[in-house]
């Protein structure tokens, strides 16, 4: 509701528009107005439905219409200020991702019951109850887990066939923009684009480590770090085989329900976090180096009495 009131204090102090770009400044204003209307409203059907609507989803969707607010509202300010200008659009972008960004953060995530996650995971699945040898990683004993050091690497080609089609696609979007639309749309779909075909090249190729840290995955192209799930996150590991009908297709598969990276199918170790997000990753080495990394993995992980401390 907030952007609503800023856009209300913004009415009141704004001169009116003048002059010939009066109609050209209602029309824009009239389809903003109607942007950020109808994201409060939605916002506020989520927030009514808080009991029904999951807290992963109704975060997701808080920021959405948020982001929709705080752009729509920044368009309309800067159309009574100012009125219509190539500046707008870049501006009220910035400040809905700012502003999504915001409501993501402060909306937080719902804490799930250990002890609920703990009955959904296979009895032989669940990190061992640990005695005296096994530290507790929240007291700072990490070095004392026996160094063992598993890792395999994973490539996915359709993840790269689809890095490289989204870099033809960015070439020919950007030589179509070029004279056609401002300098500033053609930076921005180069970026954009650039940033799809990155994040997606990254991904196509990753080392999968586990250690006294947890579970790691590191971009095989640059050693960059993409994923890690802590020993404290951990309360079961399973080996099985990972269908990627059942987990949403190949590659990255980045849910509100569950997280996975699938080359083709096959062996794999699935990760049931505290978070209630389960994290599965095919191994092809093939089902006997699966079920050795879950193993280690699960001797790593703290039990779920200990995710209440």
């Amino acid at each position: 509701m907030l952007p609503l009131g800023v856009l209300l204090i913004g009415s009141l102090l704004a001169p009116p528009v003048t002059g010939a770009a009066t109609q050209q400044a209602a029309s824009g204003i009239v389809r903003a107005l109607s942007a950020t209307v109808l994201a409060v409203v939605v916002a506020a059907l989520v927030s009514g439905l808080a009991r029904w609507v999951p807290s992963a989803a109704s975060r997701v969707l808080l920021s959405i219409c948020g982001a929709v607010a705080a752009g729509g509202v920044t368009t309309i300010v800067a159309a009574q200020f100012d009125g219509p200008g190539a500046a707008t659009l870049p501006v009220a972008l910035l400040v809905a991702a700012g502003w999504a960004w915001a409501v993501f953060v402060l909306h937080g995530r719902e804490r799930v019951d250990p002890e609920i996650l703990m009955e959904q995971i296979p009895e032989l699945d669940r990190v061992p109850w640990p005695g005296s040898e096994l530290p507790n990683s929240r007291s700072g004993a990490n070095h004392l887990v026996p160094p063992t050091v598993w890792q395999e690497d994973v490539q996915s080609t359709r993840m790269r066939g689809l890095a490289l089609f989204g870099a033809v696609v960015l070439a020919a979007a950007t030589a179509l923009s070029v004279g056609v639309t401002p300098l500033w749309g053609s930076v921005a779909v180069l970026i954009a684009g650039l940033g799809f075909s990155a994040a997606v090249w990254l991904w196509s190729s990753v080392t999968v480590r586990i250690d006294h840290q947890g579970l790691s995955m590191v971009s095989g192209v640059v050693k960059v770090r993409l994923l890690q799930v802590a020993p404290e996150e951990i309360l079961g590991v399973s080996s099985a085989e990972i269908d990627p009908m059942a987990w949403g297709g190949w590659g990255l598969r980045w849910t509100l329900r569950h997280t996975a990276f699938i080359a083709k199918g096959g062996p794999g170790i699935v990760v049931h976090r505290s978070s209630g997000r389960p994290l599965a990753i095919e191994i092809p080495a093939g089902t006997e180096r699966a079920k050795g990394g879950a193993a280690l993995l699960r001797q790593l992980g703290l039990p779920a009495r200990d995710l209440n401390t």
